[in-house]
């Protein structure tokens, strides 16, 4: 499996799913969860609700080889978090091989529009998502990540 297969697979079931199956609350709230395939190892650690922040990394054989982060919120005047975030779940489910950062480019139920546009290739990426409620913005994320060249153990600086 490749890795943006691997990342489709892995929001799917961990985000986009109606259960919070590998979840963990840390000690220092940090929301956490981890899905293991047959090569790679996913994790996403986020922290607050709304706004929150976060960053998702992947290993293949026991190496860090990928990673993105990301800050969002929902604009509660209008509608409340977790309805914008349930929606959020159904567009995050759409996503695609060319594209696994977050969802699709445009995707709409109901009342809910989702928006993302991104830039860059799996290895280098930069992008934003949007909702819209009847056409008012209710929620926004920027996001940005790639490929990463773990260092060894070896190659690793021990002070600056």
């Amino acid at each position: 499996m490749e890795l943006s297969q691997f990342l489709i697979q892995a929001k799917q079931n961990i985000y986009a799913s109606k259960e919070e199956s590998g979840v963990t609350f840390l000690d220092d709230g940090t929301k956490e969860t981890i899905y293991t395939g047959d090569r790679f190892h996913y994790r996403d650690r986020s922290f607050g609700f709304n706004p929150f922040i976060g960053e998702q990394l992947v290993w293949e054989a026991g190496r860090l080889i990928w990673g993105m982060n990301y800050f969002g919120k929902a604009i509660e005047e209008m509608v409340p978090a977790s309805q914008v975030y349930t929606f959020l779940q159904q567009a995050l489910y759409m996503a695609r091989p060319d594209r696994p950062y977050r969802g699709p480019e445009y995707f709409r139920a109901g009342p809910f529009s989702y928006v993302d546009k991104s830039h860059g290739v799996l290895d280098d990426f930069t992008g934003e998502e949007v909702i819209y409620f009847r056409d008012q913005q209710v929620y926004h994320l920027v996001y940005h990540g790639g490929r990463i060249d773990a260092l060894e153990k070896s190659d690793r600086i021990d002070r600056i």
